[in-house]
């Protein structure tokens, strides 16, 4: 199997809310993962000018993170699940992976674990005839 079999490309979407402090501590972790191509998207709740400062200062560091908030405007819905719907629309890879700001992955090696985990799984699908 090739790379791109065993490791697509990701999409790692973090929904956050009142959360800059936590995005702050946690978001390099998952933004120095060794895995060949990922994105992490984030989408902010309510924009905050710590939080919009904070993700600009990573964004310049990480050319692989971005940003955007839910609009004021939007109500009647569940934030988090729009935060979510807007999250899958603008990943650019088919394999997604969802976290929260106050989650820090143990190691560098969190996404290779996700993508072998998934990789697994197709491969068990495939054996049984569950596909």
């Amino acid at each position: 199997t090739d790379i791109n079999t065993q490791n697509p490309p990701l999409s790692v979407i973090i929904v956050a809310k009142d959360a800059a402090h936590e995005l702050q501590e946690n978001l390099p972790f998952i933004l120095e993962q060794d895995y060949p191509e990922f994105e992490v998207i984030v989408i902010y709740d309510r924009p905050a000018d710590d939080c919009d400062n904070t993700l600009k200062l990573l964004e310049d560091k990480y050319p692989n993170l971005y940003h955007t908030f839910i609009p004021d405007s939007a109500r009647y819905i569940s934030h988090k699940k729009l935060g979510i719907t807007m999250g899958i629309k603008a990943s650019r890879h088919e394999w997604l992976v969802f976290t929260e700001p106050d989650c820090r992955p143990q190691s560098n090696q969190w996404l290779k674990q996700m993508a072998r985990n998934r990789f697994r799984l197709q491969q068990l699908r495939k054996s049984t005839g569950m596909v």
